[in-house]
């Protein structure tokens, strides 16, 4: 998706929201991981009040807590990124 911007202090996109979980099971082939699996706070037993999104565009992932708005696997969420 085309990312817009009037100047320079302006960045907005839109992304499909996906985890970190779902996209790594994408890019890899599950044969071919074997037993390999993401690393870090998404193992339900050190984190379970929330997942990252994957910001594709940006190249890392923002936390969303549970209690934040109902965001899901699939939606589209735009991102805008502004210089006071």
């Amino acid at each position: 998706m085309p990312v817009r911007g009037t100047d320079l202090s302006t960045f907005e996109f839109e992304e499909v929201v996906t985890s970190v979980e779902e996209r790594f099971m994408r890019v890899y082939n599950a044969a071919k991981v074997g037993n390999a699996k993401v690393e870090s706070q998404m193992e339900h037993e050190r984190v379970s009040t929330g997942w990252w999104l994957v910001i594709q565009h940006l190249g890392l992932a923002l936390w969303i807590g549970t209690d934040k708005p109902a965001i899901e696997t699939g939606d589209v969420v735009r991102i805008r990124i502004s210089k006071p």
